[in-house]
């Protein structure tokens, strides 16, 4: 920007800062020191003068306009027309064909019930039922159902997203016909680990459906399905029923759910035989969330050993042995197998309910605990195990024991081998625990990743819809003439867009709109510091990086959604970043279309609430820029987008950035993930890494005697252009430990630590 350019901005500011005083300063009052400025500065005083009006009457009408907005209709039939493309499955109500959507061209399942079922008027409403409660759960764990309704011939349907992928049952059974009773090793050890996680899933959307007050009643691993991409469903809720919530799911914030159609199945040993509980199957009244706990925990059973938890060649000798608990310790089938997940897997399935877990939530917790490689609650560890886990953690004080033991024992050759064998068995649980911990890590920081690239396409998608609104585009074709501009339209419209989808949004800063030319002409919150000031030169606007205003080729604009480069606000000082997209005068790409400008959302550094969980004091996750950021005329590389003590301080932070070591290493790990031929759910660079060397750039001098575990996952937005998908983003997860105790045990720490 100018010299010149920088005068008139500070002038019009100061005209700004007394007009909030109560004076209203001419072009001549403000230009005294600079008069050759005044013709320039008079008819930008006049729009700010009209401006300032529309402002304030938005002020006062605000809150009325938005009472008195009304729909445009009473109601809608939404159009859709799906072909019929193959057979998916059968089951005992219901067929499920594969289709596509003609209009949208996506894929679909569309579940039909049986044309025997359907002279039931009791299987009409069990099946509505279903289509009512699937529908009305609304968790990623549950598959989304897109419409429903009736054929000629009175068949109802419902339709719903395809999960592609394969079942739970099919995941166990590959994996099961690799092992024996010989230990597995790395890659086995990985591919259990990773089940365990799906069944932490599963666990608990669940107990999201029982704090709704429904119960599934038929969990097994053939209704699990294992997306390609990784994502966990739960199918199959034609048994589900809703019930009344115990105390212990009334505390939590949902809402229970009440099934208008009195057509759900009364029938308690509604399900599965062979994963049904002892109530369902004594078609007891007893039968409630913890009858799916049950069930949950024969699914265990099967990740396991491969196999259902009893075998029985007719029901009643199936019932008898479900009543007396007859099955066979997973001990039995691999000498290897966990006692601990043994000991959970008994618990969930204790003929008592009262002996089970509370809650399917705490079922899940117990498993995150093993796999955390922590003592679980449903198994009392032995001394050795707790001194295997003990020795892992105080490596310098076990190394000081076992030199005693050494120094003792060294005339005897046979106390010798036992030490060394004992060695080596400490070795090995010290190892087995650091890949558990590491895999834990490498998860957490490839899902972190994912609701960071989710809540990122959630903002695009909204941006999208927003500006194809056909009275946006409207208002701004008149707005290419000042005079005809419907500044107050705008702006209303603006707020209409904010109360309708901030909430979808995640709640950005702000939002705001400008024209063809950069100049901003609406904001929501409404602010006068930057509506009618150009902002151009911002990287939302032109889309160039970090090219400078004079290397800009003219009307140089985005013509796609974007993510922008980070910068201080005019308005705050605050550090964002915005994503925006542009407004066509027509969708279709073609040479008549014609830019009419930008709309845009504001996220602060450090907001990005969808990482703001409850961490341990040793934790923390952080979100890395790898490209070049300019804040203050300072070249930032490896910029900090999120840290904890961003979101803790209330004070403005200056910008910091990781060492420039770990920053090379984030870099090859880029490069050589791009070139990657495998993929994780269709993403080449979401093979997470371990990261060497990492240091918390909130604490510039690392402590003595600790350092960080870390792993690390690029950001990458599924279904977009490489341009857009590949952020420049990356996710870091860690973990502190304490290598080893100081003098006489106490922990070295710096003061204010």
């Amino acid at each position: 920007m100018s010299t010149e350019d920088d005068r008139i901005d500070d002038l019009l500011d100061r005209w700004e800062d007394e007009l909030e005083q109560g004076r209203d300063l001419s072009a001549d009052e403000l230009c005294q020191t600079c008069p050759e400025l005044a013709s320039v500065i008079e008819p930008k005083l006049k729009q700010l003068r009209r401006m300032a009006g529309v402002l304030r009457a938005d002020e006062e009408t605000a809150y009325s306009e938005r009472q008195g907005i009304m729909p445009p209709v009473e109601s809608l039939d939404v159009q859709a027309r799906f072909v019929l493309t193959d057979f998916i499955d059968d089951g005992g109500l219901g067929s499920v064909f594969g289709a596509n959507d003609d209009l949208l061209k996506r894929a679909a399942a569309i579940k039909f019930l049986q044309r025997p079922h359907a002279r039931s008027a009791e299987r009409v409403k069990q099946f509505k039922t279903e289509c009512e409660i699937t529908s009305r759960l609304d968790h990623p764990g549950i598959v989304p159902i897109y419409g429903h309704g009736v054929l000629e011939n009175g068949q109802p349907f419902y339709v719903m997203q395809r999960i592609s992928g394969k079942t739970l049952k099919e995941c166990a059974d590959d994996l099961h016909q690799q092992l024996t009773n010989v230990v597995p090793n790395s890659e086995q050890r990985v591919q259990l680990h990773s089940l365990l996680s799906t069944f932490v899933s599963v666990c608990q959307t669940i107990h999201y459906a029982h704090c709704r007050g429904v119960i599934h009643r038929d969990i097994k691993p053939a209704n699990i399905m294992v997306g390609k991409h990784g994502e966990t469903t739960v199918l199959d809720w034609g048994f589900a029923t809703p019930v009344g919530r115990d105390e212990q799911y009334q505390s939590l914030a949902e809402e229970t759910l009440q099934v208008t159609l009195d057509g759900h199945s009364s029938d308690s040993g509604a399900g599965t035989p062979i994963y049904m509980s002892p109530e369902q199957h004594a078609g007891t009244s007893d039968v409630g969330p913890l009858s799916d706990v049950y069930s949950l925990g024969a699914t265990l059973y099967v990740i396991l050993t491969g196999n259902p938890p009893y075998e029985a060649k007719t029901l009643p000798e199936l019932r008898a042995k479900v009543l007396q608990g007859k099955t066979r310790n997973p001990k039995s089938i691999y000498r290897w197998a966990s006692s601990a997940l043994a000991a959970i897997c008994s618990k969930a399935m204790s003929i008592d309910p009262a002996d089970r877990y509370v809650t399917a939530f705490e079922l899940a917790q117990d498993v995150e605990r093993f796999l955390a490689d922590e003592p679980v609650r449903a198994h009392p560890e032995s001394f050795i195990r707790r001194g295997s886990r003990w020795m892992s953690r105080h490596r310098l004080l076990t190394f000081f024991i076992a030199t005693g033991l050494i120094g003792g024992l060294i005339g005897s050759s046979v106390y010798s081998s036992i030490v060394t064998a004992h060695a080596h068995r400490e070795q090995s649980a010290r190892m087995d625990a650091s890949k558990a911990r590491y895999q834990s890590l490498r998860l957490a920081a490839g899902f972190a990743a994912n609701s960071v690239a989710l809540k990122l396409n959630d903002r695009f998608r909204i941006l999208e819809i927003v500006t194809r609104d056909d009275e946006l585009v409207e208002l701004l074709q008149q707005a290419e003439v000042p005079d005809d501009t419907d500044w107050q339209a705008l702006q209303g419209l603006l707020l209409r867009f904010k109360e309708e989808y901030h909430a979808a949004a995640g709640y950005p800063d702000s939002w705001f709109l400008c024209d063809a030319t950069g100049r901003q002409i609406a904001r929501a919150p409404t602010s006068s510091t930057s509506i009618g000031k150009n902002y151009a030169h911002r990287d939302y606007f032109h889309g160039q990086g970090l090219a400078r205003p004079e290397e800009l080729q003219d009307q140089s604009h985005v013509t796609d959604v974007h993510r922008s480069k980070v910068y201080a606000s005019s308005s705050t000082g605050t550090l964002k970043v915005a994503l925006s997209r542009p407004v066509w005068s027509q969708e279709a790409i073609n040479p008549d279309r014609k830019f009419l400008g930008i709309v845009g959302l504001s996220v602060s550094l450090g907001e990005f609430k969808e990482l703001q969980t409850g961490l341990g004091d040793e934790q923390l996750v952080m979100v890395v820029d790898l490209e070049e950021n300019v804040i203050d005329e300072k070249s930032y590389e490896g910029l900090v987008l999120h840290h904890p003590k961003m979101h803790e301080s209330k004070e403005k932070l200056a910008p910091r950035k990781v060492e420039q070591a770990l920053l090379t290493q984030l870099r090859e790990i880029r490069t050589a993930s791009a070139t990657q031929e495998t993929t994780v759910g269709g993403n080449p660079w979401m093979a997470e890494l371990l990261l060497s060397g990492f240091n918390d750039p909130w604490h510039a001098v690392p402590l003595s005697n600790t350092h960080w575990i870390a792993a690390y996952a690029p950001i990458w937005i599924q279904g977009r252009s490489p341009d857009i998908a590949d952020t420049g983003w990356g996710v870091i997860v860690a973990e502190r430990e304490i290598d080893e105790p100081g003098f006489f045990g106490f922990e070295l720490r710096r003061r204010g630590e």
